[in-house]
């Protein structure tokens, strides 16, 4: 199957950082964990702690020092194989910024294998957020990757985001909107509590009809969800995907 690459651009939805950064003080990212062993869910994840991904992810040769992060998320197949990348590109200059996604783009083009998700013993499609950081210090420059948009933004790097794994269809109205050649590119985020129930689904920024906005938040709002996990324990958080 043919992988595709999208970058999601700042001057038409605004930086994904700053958006990611009002999230995180919402409730739901400092809840109390809710033990996990009462749940069938098993998010997708990476393999060996990524070490196949990190292992083709080349240091970019005009790079600066301090920290650098490539956000964006993946479509996962039930069996574990990337199909779709999608680059959350944030505020920074795009000329600094585009070296590093460059160097994220490359080793995912033929990347190895990923965990699959399993939601009561059937392995799923999902939609999977990870972060690359990237940094450099004059005496060394290392490279982290992590299942999750919050890294280096919080100290919970070892956290994995909820995964929607519902195949739901566009919404027709959003289907018609991009059929005209007028691109839907949106930035939603959904409440999802520790059992994986969805609610308050929300626009965050973009352009789209008010139909195609409305549909979107229907189907967020019935979609199926693997909730957030913090090392053992399942957790409530904000779910956030671009379209």
């Amino acid at each position: 199957m043919e992988q595709r690459i999208t970058q999601h651009k700042p001057g038409l939805l605004g930086s994904v950082l700053a958006l990611i950064l009002v999230l995180l003080g919402v409730p739901p990212l400092l809840a109390k964990p809710v033990a996990a062993v009462k749940s069938s869910f098993s998010p997708a994840s990476f393999i060996n702690q990524g070490q196949d991904f990190l292992a083709k992810i080349q240091f970019p040769e005009q790079s600066q020092d301090g920290v650098t992060v490539v956000r964006g998320a993946a479509r996962i197949s039930k069996g574990g194989t990337l199909r779709h990348i999608v680059l959350y590109r944030n505020s920074d200059d795009p000329k600094i910024i585009k070296p590093y996604e460059q160097a994220v783009t490359k080793a995912f083009i033929n990347p190895g294998k990923i965990k699959p998700a399993i939601v009561n013993g059937e392995q799923k499609s999902v939609w999977f957020n990870f972060s690359v950081l990237f940094n450099k210090t004059p005496d060394a420059a290392t490279i982290e990757l992590y299942p999750t948009l919050t890294a280096g933004l919080t100290q919970a790097d070892d956290r994995t985001d909820p995964q929607r794994y519902s195949d739901q269809p566009w919404p027709s109205a959003c289907t018609k909107y991009r059929t005209n050649r007028r691109p839907v590119m949106l930035y939603t985020a959904t409440s999802v509590d520790e059992f994986g129930v969805p609610s308050n689904s929300r626009i965050l920024a973009g352009h789209a009809t008010e139909y195609c906005k409305q549909g979107l938040i229907r189907l967020l709002n019935n979609g199926l969800f693997i909730p957030a996990k913090h090392g053992d324990q399942f957790i409530p958080a904000t779910y956030i995907e671009a379209w």
